[in-house]
């Protein structure tokens, strides 16, 4: 007999907020639209939307989803209930896979209430699987027509608007009337370039991970005997780290774009934190917290190159085993791979798919990262703990600002398919604001588009957020970090606390706050 926790049935009582646009009835949408296709929705009679039905709609959803994905299809559910109360909401069971055999099922009132703020999307699944060839288009295409379904809803990383791009492209040429809407989630830090500053469920992470570092600084501060190195997934986890090092005081903390525009090798950074370890020793600490991101290789410039060279190879197959990679290595690449730590050498050749496609999650970053300064420490004592951050945040509850911020990400995309628009992306603008203030956006999905190689062949993905070591949040860090690494200035955000008002807005906007205070002279370290 399934219990349903008194925690879950709190949260279910939660009112996500709704845009001033979104929350009249359709004939008080209107909606701009700019020169470069962006549209804007805003409150005020529109006849544009006079008299629509969008037909049934389908959602799909990728793998590796983040916290608020419920809230999406509520807020997608809600839309349709609201402005075309005949259309029936369907979700494809395990993703794209599931949707080629037909496996879509109705998503009812009741499956979307008993699931409201929730983590997860457990109900149906997702998957990485991408349909890539015409003959996959066409059986979506006859799917959908069987369904009567004329909007498709993706949500999901950045590899799942490549999808999208492709399948509009597909139905736009053969003059299919599907449309196709992505609500973007890409992994830990990704953003929407130049229009939203965060995607959904980037909040929550945060906190969690900031839980979780503050619980290590505990440990820390109480042994007084060991270092911790704590990864943070994601292949654009840099704002996730600012913020939990903001939050959290870190004793160090590894920005990739820092050591990207440093151009600093592998080396330079186990220096970095080899003489951040003599510094704290020589004032009696023998302890402290190190975070970073986990695919740190792909900052430092030796290993990046490094790894560049192996997923070329193994793409070309120009080696017949691992061992015969060694010899079309360039010198450059041999002397990254010979100054790491013996036991992780083979290993790290192995953190590759089929087509060569890297596998950050696959390489030991922390252990190979504390086992470098180890050696460089050989007359001192160091111990030291590894912790790997990444899937217990995926599926929390989210924070009272993702629950409202998915939310309307799920109505907006409803009323760009109602549009009649196709191959866009739903976001939000304004999120410093109170929600009812926000705006819906419509972006073209070529706005945001740059070609990534991935396995053997280019692919156009969104571009991903990169830290601006320019910006205030940034020179604030800077500014704070040697005193976080000289003394134990440890702070302990703890759990997240739902019923407090802090969590309506995300960290960033906090932190930008603290930074306007401090400026006029009401706040500061």
């Amino acid at each position: 007999m399934k219990v349903t926790s008194k925690f879950e049935r709190s949260r279910r009582k939660y009112k996500p907020k709704k845009t001033d646009a979104f929350t009249h009835a359709l004939s008080n949408v209107s909606a701009s639209e700019a020169e470069d296709g962006t549209v804007r929705f805003k409150s005020g009679f529109d006849f544009s939307f006079a008299g629509k039905r969008i037909g049934n709609v389908a959602i799909v959803l990728s793998d590796r989803l983040r916290p608020g994905v419920c809230n999406c299809i509520a807020g997608v559910h809600e839309a349709i209930v609201r402005h075309s109360p005949t259309s029936v909401l369907y979700g494809a069971v395990s993703g794209f896979s599931g949707f080629l055999e037909d496996g879509l099922k109705e998503i009812t009132r009741n499956d979307v209430s008993r699931r409201m703020n929730r983590g997860g999307y457990d109900f149906l699944g997702a998957s990485d699987f991408k349909p890539e060839k015409d003959e996959q288009f066409e059986t979506i295409a006859r799917i959908c027509r069987q369904r009567d379904v004329n909007l498709i809803i993706l949500i999901g990383g950045d590899e799942l608007n490549s999808v999208l791009l492709n399948l509009s492209g597909y139905f736009e040429s053969n003059d299919i009337q599907i449309r196709i809407i992505s609500i973007p989630n890409c992994v830990n830090g990704g953003k929407t370039p130049g229009f939203s500053d965060y995607v959904f469920g980037a909040d929550t992470v945060s906190r969690m991970y900031c839980e979780a570092i503050g619980n290590i600084q505990l440990e820390s501060a109480s042994s007084a005997k060991r270092y911790h190195f704590a990864s943070v997934s994601g292949p654009n986890a840099s704002r996730t780290l600012l913020e939990c090092a903001l939050a959290c005081q870190s004793t160090l903390t590894l920005i990739g774009e820092e050591i990207r525009g440093k151009k600093l090798t592998f080396d330079n950074v186990s220096d970095a934190v080899a003489d951040c370890v003599k510094t704290r020793k020589i004032a009696g600490k023998n302890h402290g917290v190190i975070i970073f991101p986990d695919n740190l290789f792909e900052y430092a410039s030796d290993t990046r190159l490094l790894l560049r060279e192996l997923s070329s190879i193994r793409r070309e197959r120009k080696a017949a085993t691992p061992e015969d990679e060694m010899e079309y290595l360039s010198s450059a690449s041999l002397n990254a791979l010979n100054s790491l730590p013996k036991p992780f050498r083979s290993g790290l050749r192995k953190c590759f798919s089929k087509n060569g496609q890297i596998e950050y999650s696959m390489i030991e970053t922390g252990y190979i990262l504390a086992q470098k300064v180890a050696e460089k420490l050989s007359d001192y004592y160091f111990n030291y703990e590894i912790h790997d951050l990444d899937f217990e945040a995926n599926c929390a509850f989210p924070t009272n600002f993702d629950c409202t911020y998915s939310y309307n990400l799920g109505i907006c995309a409803v009323l760009l398919g109602m549009m009649g628009k196709t191959g866009y992306v739903a976001a939000i603008d304004g999120l410093e604001k109170k929600p009812k203030h926000w705006l819906g956006l419509g972006i073209p999905l070529q706005l945001l588009m740059s070609e990534e190689t991935r396995g053997d062949r280019k692919t156009k993905v969104i571009r991903k957020y990169s830290v601006d070591l320019n910006s205030k949040l940034f020179d604030r860090f800077r500014s704070v970090r040697t005193a976080f690494m000289l003394n134990d200035e440890f702070s302990f955000p703890g759990p997240i606390d739902y019923s407090s008002k802090e969590i309506e807005k995300p960290y960033f906007i906090q932190f930008s706050n603290e930074i306007h205070l401090s400026e006029h002279g009401n706040y500061g370290y």
